[in-house]
């Protein structure tokens, strides 16, 4: 899905001690990536999996790369994604999946979360939450991301408190696009960050995914023509 992200949402070029920044949070994890040529490739698996003499990247990768050609190269990190155009240096042979070193650039670019990620759905989608505690609550589908989703609902119950979730806590999620007659359903746990009460008692609460089937979420961005 971060393969078909337009280039001009990528409006914010880091270079310098930033570049080694960005590389210091990934360093000592193994990052899943995509590699492109162009706009809209499709990468099979490919992972970063370590620095080599701090200024270059080790990567692992299903998919053949020719060295000296350029590659954008894409992730996902705590900011947004990830974007820069890398050119293998290096082939490690006898090794499959392939290992190539490639030169790390000077400057990358950032598509920010808040950017790109929140969209409200053109179709009403239900959301059920399902407590350890065996209670569970249900609403509206506000706006979902590739990082998490917000619900609205109305409180009527004084039991409220015993359904809705606390911050920070993990949670069962089901998301079911136009009553279940489009057949688009995900589910997955998330955690619960945040949540506001208006004067009308209508709850709103945004939610992190911590699991999730990301093929299953790219069929509902799909469905929403977000993709």
């Amino acid at each position: 899905m971060i393969e078909n992200l337009p280039k001009n949402l990528f409006n914010i070029k880091i270079s310098g001690k930033g570049v080694n920044k960005i590389l210091e949070g990934i360093k000592d994890n193994i990052v899943e990536i995509s590699i492109m040529k162009k706009l809209g490739d499709v990468s099979k698996r490919a992972y970063i999996i370590g620095l080599k003499d701090d200024n270059k990247l080790v990567l692992r990768s299903e998919q053949a790369l020719k060295q000296g050609e350029n590659y954008e190269l894409r992730f996902i990190s705590g900011r947004g994604i990830i974007s820069m155009k890398v050119v293998p240096v290096e082939t490690l042979k006898g090794i499959y999946p392939n290992i190539y070193i490639v030169g790390v650039p000077d400057s990358i670019f950032i598509c920010e979360r808040r950017r790109y990620y929140r969209v409200k759905p053109k179709e009403k989608a239900d959301v059920i939450i399902k407590r350890e505690n065996g209670y569970a609550l249900s609403g509206s589908l506000g706006d979902i991301s590739l990082g998490g989703f917000s619900m609205h609902i109305q409180m009527k119950d004084r039991m409220i408190e015993y359904f809705l979730p606390m911050i920070d806590e993990e949670v069962k999620f089901s998301l079911d696009l136009s009553g279940g007659k489009s057949g688009i359903k995900i589910g997955g746990s998330a955690v619960l960050k945040h949540y506001t009460v208006d004067s009308k008692g209508f709850y709103r609460g945004g939610f992190s995914f911590s699991k999730i089937d990301k093929s299953e979420l790219k069929k509902f961005f799909r469905k929403l023509k977000i993709v």
